[in-house]
This record gives structure tokens, sequence and C-alpha cells, in this order.
């Protein structure tokens, strides 16, 4: 059974290259009172036709998501607009769109509320700025991968997030 102690936890991304091909190993380690949990899960990108480049993940800054709600805010620093023109440039390039939430309510009520928030923008860069929904997946996490403390208002929303990780089609 996975017990994770959400308030003390340790998560570890390795990346090894063999030959030419990378392998990465991810760790997640958590203590409580009661249990100790660790999983360990691999990854070998030469496995699957697209491979991860850049920065594992990017916050799509500015953008804003109210409590439970799973709309669009504002975009004040134009950040989908960037990305929509990143992706029109590099016609190879395909995202995975990563929403998180706060700690308000249950793991599953969060991962579904940051599924949504991740299909919204995906929605928003297909109908407002001409991206082919092919190029673009939405998946959400839930909060289990704050970036800032849940005690305050200004972290959870800090907290409630899209975030991009880019990845490049192999070349048939």
């Amino acid at each position: 059974m996975m017990r994770v102690n959400l308030r003390d936890y340790r998560f570890i991304t390795a990346k090894q290259t063999v030959n030419i091909n990378p392998a990465y190993v991810t760790f997640l380690l958590s203590n409580s009172p009661v249990s100790a949990y660790v999983q360990m899960t691999e990854y070998h990108p030469a496995d699957v036709p697209l491979k991860v480049i850049g920065e594992a993940s990017t916050v799509l800054e500015g953008l804003t998501f109210e409590a439970g709600s799973t709309s669009l805010g504002t975009d004040p620093k134009g950040a989908l607009a960037a990305l929509a023109k990143k992706l029109k440039t590099e016609k190879n390039l395909h995202v995975f769109l990563v929403g998180h939430s706060d700690m308000s309510g249950s793991l599953e009520g969060n991962t579904k509320i940051s599924q949504r928030r991740a299909e919204s923008v995906r929605i928003a860069l297909i109908n407002d700025h001409g991206i082919a929904p092919g190029r673009l997946e939405a998946h959400g996490v839930g909060f289990l991968s704050p970036r800032a403390t849940n005690e305050t208002e200004a972290g959870a929303q800090k907290n409630r997030r899209v975030e991009i990780v880019f990845s490049r089609k192999e070349s048939e």
C-alpha cells in the first residue's frame, strides 16, 4: 500500500547516458510515523517514439486558476502566445501539459481538477492559437508536486498551475 507523507517526502531524478541512449531513474521516498515508502521508476526514452528535450518542465507563468476552478484566468505575461509561437516555429515539438492543484480537497478530486486545468490550456492553444490537437497532451497530477507552501493563499495560488514538458518527434 502506498503511504506518502505529503509534508515530508523527497523526489529524486537521475540521468545516465549509456553510449548515446540516456536512461532515467526516479525515486520517491517518504517516511511517516508508521511506515516508510520507496518507489523506483526506470525510464528508457529509446523504448518510446518521443524523446524529452530541454528542461524537465517549465511553468506557464502568469496563468491563474481560482481554488476549485478549471477555468483559465488571465495570461498577463503572454505565456500561451509565447508557447504557441515556439510550437509554430518548431514543427516537430510535442507538448505535455501537466496540471497541478493546491491541497484543498481529496487527491482524487484534485487530480481531476488538475487534468481539466491542463485540458483548458490545451483547448486555448488549439482554439485561440491554431495549434494542432495531436501535438498537445493534457495530464493532471493533483497536489503531488507543490512548488510552494499550501499554508498561505499566495503559496496555494502558485501550486494551481500548468507546466509544460517538451518532446521532439523522432525522425522516421
